[in-house]
């Protein structure tokens, strides 16, 4: 690994692991987490975290200074939104931390709009979870896509993928990229 980029991202996502390792050390310490904290930190533990952090992180690229995405929001770290103010600054730690946040905010918001979150393959879960990082809770439990994840048809859910790739009206040539990695990530699952 002499890439000096590759080496930066993997002391990153080693970061974003060892917080992770911490938040679910707290709970073994005694401190109380919510069932909805540890569902998800169990499924993401579950080989799901590293995966996540890492195909997630790597979509939405890391950004210090916040910045107005496509649509006109500002947007700081990896993708967040909320709470951000144009001219604000972040460090990578900050970002780690932020994104370790957001996936458990967008993977509990997944998980509540499923009646079986766990019985989802799970190439075909870190796909969506992606799928609703990248575009909200509330679009993802309202898509046609999730109606198909509901239903147990997954090579539907990931077919629709490709359905989202527009923003204000236009398509985004950097979300058919990422659309279609998402559903070649998704039926991968399927062979």
């Amino acid at each position: 690994m002499d890439d000096p980029t590759a080496k930066s991202a993997a002391r990153l996502i080693g970061g974003l692991l060892v917080s992770a390792l911490a938040i679910v050390g707290a709970n073994y310490r005694g401190q109380s987490m919510d069932e909805t904290t540890r569902k998800t930190i169990t499924r993401l533990l579950g080989g799901l975290l590293v995966s996540a952090l890492a195909y997630v992180g790597g979509n939405e690229g890391l950004k210090l200074v916040a910045y107005k995405d496509g649509g006109g929001v500002p947007t700081i770290c990896y993708g967040a939104t909320v709470g951000v103010q144009m001219g604000q600054r972040a460090t990578p730690a900050e970002c780690a931390a932020r994104l370790i946040s957001d996936l458990k905010i967008h993977e509990a918001g997944l998980r509540a709009c499923l009646p079986r979150p766990d019985a989802v393959p799970e190439r075909v879960y870190l796909a969506v979870l992606d799928f609703t990082y990248n575009v909200g809770v509330k679009a993802a439990c309202g898509s046609t896509l999730v109606a198909k994840l509901r239903a147990g048809d997954w090579r539907g859910a990931c077919n629709e993928l490709p359905k989202w790739v527009y923003d204000n009206g236009q398509i985004v040539p950097g979300l058919v990229n990422r659309r279609a990695g998402e559903r070649a990530l998704c039926l991968s699952a399927l062979r």
